[in-house]
């Protein structure tokens, strides 16, 4: 990854200053300079710069004028001296739950981890604070078990096949397997070619296509179904929709059902076994099925007649 220089300085600067008074966190600090540091690639001379160009006042004084602490260049001990100079003495609830939570963060290196986590053992089981002789060996166990809980599951569970005794060969196969881990992950990025692209592309856009036809005729069955509800509900169940579309009287070919028709043969006409053929006769015309001739209710003088 190529370094950016302008990003470096100016992420640099925002680093702030550590005089060494009381109020200040020398933990936030040192922790602020390790993220920058791996976030731009920095080689261990150049954090150890950054770490003494932020220094002022008591912490400047005491990198100058303690004989260790002057001709040291090394970051990770040079953070470990300022550590026991200016860190604020802690009670041990307060260590006991910073124990209790340390894991590893996203951007951060097993070696990294393993001094946070050798830092807070040393604390934890400090005489001062336990009021306990605790030896060496359980200090050291402690440290392996913390450290192995506080890795990422897939590193964790690489190393504790290895069965190390100790924080130092725990740490050497945790190294190990995240380098293997981070080579791995690089050559499966960039094993992926435009035609491997190209593919993954092709198979996601015709998985939506049919996902886009299925739901379509989903949706055409669906507006179907309604459709013929909707005519099953409203059709006619009479004689007289029927036959607007169907049914054809056979003595008037009018659209009726021939029961219903005017010239059926009822009363004294229904011996005729053709009615059609009356219906079409000059005789038919002025005579009803079943009233008899029409011609003599026309008149008054005919309803006379009748009287």
């Amino acid at each position: 990854m190529p370094k950016n220089s302008n990003m470096s300085e100016s992420l640099a600067n925002l680093i702030p200053a550590f005089s060494g008074k009381d109020g200040e966190n020398i933990t936030f600090w040192i922790t602020q300079i390790k993220q920058i540091a791996t976030l731009e690639n920095w080689n261990k001379d150049k954090k150890a710069i950054v770490l003494k160009l932020h220094c002022r006042d008591n912490a400047l004084k005491f990198l100058i004028e303690d004989p260790i602490a002057s001709k040291e260049n090394d970051f990770d001990n040079l953070a470990e001296l300022l550590f026991k100079k200016f860190e604020k003495k802690q009670s041990f609830q307060e260590i006991q739950r910073q124990f209790s939570t340390i894991s590893q963060k996203q951007n951060q290196s097993v070696k990294d981890l393993a001094n946070e986590v050798s830092m807070v053992a040393d604390k934890y089981v400090n005489v001062e604070n336990t009021n306990q002789n605790c030896d060496s060996i359980l200090k050291e166990n402690l440290k392996l078990t913390k450290f192995l809980e506080a890795l990422k599951p897939d590193i964790s569970l690489e190393v504790k096949t290895f069965g190390p005794k100790d924080l130092k060969s725990a740490l050497a196969h945790a190294i190990n397997i995240e380098s293997a881990l981070e080579q791995s992950c690089d050559n499966s990025t960039n094993n992926i070619s435009n035609v491997d692209m190209y593919n993954i592309l092709k198979e996601n856009l015709m998985k939506d296509q049919l996902i886009a036809d299925l739901n379509k005729k989903i949706n055409n069955l669906t507006s179907g179904n309604v459709i013929n509800n909707i005519k099953r509900d409203t059709a006619p169940t009479s004689h007289e929709g029927d036959t607007q579309n169907k049914i054809t009287c056979h003595i008037c070919s009018k659209p009726h059902w021939t029961t219903d028709c005017w010239y059926y043969p009822r009363g004294n006409q229904s011996n005729n076994p053709r009615p059609w053929r009356r219906y079409n006769s000059r005789e038919g015309q002025n005579v009803h099925p079943y009233r008899g001739n029409r011609g003599r209710f026309r008149g008054s003088q005919s309803r006379g007649n009748l009287n």
